[in-house]
């Protein structure tokens, strides 16, 4: 008799005990996913965690011979139903959303901000913009200087000496190139190749001032003036996103949590405002593609359009970890690889099993 009160005594404490740790998982989780007080999600995570409890209590009793049980299919089909609402679709994904966010949202972060400064460094530089300025110089220049050596091959020709027929034309295909106000024929001698090389050496200079001031010319025309807002943005987000970083490294080194209220209110609107930068810039960016040439980022940094025209912002990897759904789905598709998941899953699933346990010891019949 004293061994069964010990036991009954006991299994109630452990209930309640595994209960409490269950219930501040589910607490955790829905008050970063809604944002609401926290005695309200107290009163509901004990309330459905003692309902979860009556469902296991139900199903065990409908395998009980020993006690007198009306109706076991309906107990058992009445404790199965109350496990998958208030278990299944409750307390076991919320348990797991918190035990999964203590451990991992820190390398989140840091990861997302990574990732962000990347692109924004990008940005910054103008990366994109200055290679297609540079293909373009390059391009030009290639074309005169082309042009060029056929008119000095033409002027080197000792047999057809002067400004022939052939060496007209192959001036006016280089002032084709060159664009602007066209080279005239300059007065020179031709009678030795030294003076034909100074009259090239005019020519040369001539097209070299021309060549430099076209490539300034291009630099201007291909650079708009959302380019140069656009680096003063992605400057000014970097900024920002440095300080969020050293916020986080000091945390780490003192080897403490992050609060979740700092991550909210003051690490991710930074992370947040770098988003909006390379969503409104996202023809200046490179965004990585995986091994099948998918781009990776893309749809993460950019926003999208609904079916009714509305448009829908990017959402950040540190806000979605806050929110119990979102973690879920990022889950089932596949972006937590690596990171332990389901690790947590049992975690959270040995928490509430050996509540409904102890809870089944602590109230079971015994006729």
């Amino acid at each position: 008799m004293n061994n069964n009160n010990f036991l009954k005594i006991f299994s109630i404490i452990a209930f309640v005990a595994f209960m409490l740790v269950s219930c501040w998982a589910t607490v955790e989780s829905l008050h970063m996913s809604l944002v609401w007080p926290k005695p309200f999600f107290w009163v509901v995570a004990i309330g459905l965690f003692v309902i979860s409890s009556l469902g296991t209590k139900l199903i065990v009793d409908s395998f009980n011979q020993r006690i007198r049980v009306d109706n076991r299919g309906w107990h058992l089909v009445g404790g199965i139903v109350l496990l998958l609402i208030f278990w299944v679709m409750f307390s076991l994904p919320t348990n797991t959303h918190t035990f999964f966010y203590n451990a991992k949202i820190r390398t989140v972060v840091q990861g997302d901000i990574k990732r962000t400064e990347y692109y924004l460094q990008q940005l910054s530089n103008n990366s994109k913009v200055e290679d297609a300025i540079k293909a373009a110089q390059t391009n030009y220049e290639e074309k005169v200087w082309d042009a060029f050596r056929a008119f000095k091959e033409e002027i080197e020709n000792s047999i057809n000496t002067g400004y022939g027929p052939v060496a007209k034309e192959r001036l006016a295909d280089l002032n084709a190139v060159l664009g602007g106000e066209p080279l005239k024929l300059l007065s020179g001698n031709f009678s030795s190749a030294i003076k034909r090389q100074q009259l090239i050496a005019q020519y040369q200079s001539m097209v070299n001032e021309k060549v430099e001031q076209k490539k300034k010319e291009i630099a201007r025309s291909m650079t708009p003036q959302d380019v140069v807002t656009f680096k003063t943005d992605a400057d000014k987000a970097l900024k920002k996103l440095k300080k969020a970083d050293e916020v986080i490294a000091d945390y780490k080194s003192k080897n403490k949590m992050i609060p979740s209220k700092i991550l909210r209110e003051q690490i991710e609107p930074i992370i947040n405002n770098g988003y909006k930068v390379i969503s409104a810039n996202r023809d200046y960016v490179d965004f990585l593609k995986d091994a099948k040439g998918q781009y990776v980022d893309r749809d993460v940094y950019t926003e999208k359009r609904a079916a009714n025209g509305e448009v829908i912002e990017p959402e950040t990897k540190t806000l979605r970890m806050f929110n119990v759904l979102s973690v879920w789905q990022d889950f089932f598709k596949g972006k937590y690889k690596g990171m332990g998941f389901f690790y947590w899953i049992l975690i959270a699933v040995l928490v509430d099993l050996a509540g409904f346990i102890f809870f089944d010891i602590a109230f079971r019949r015994t006729e």
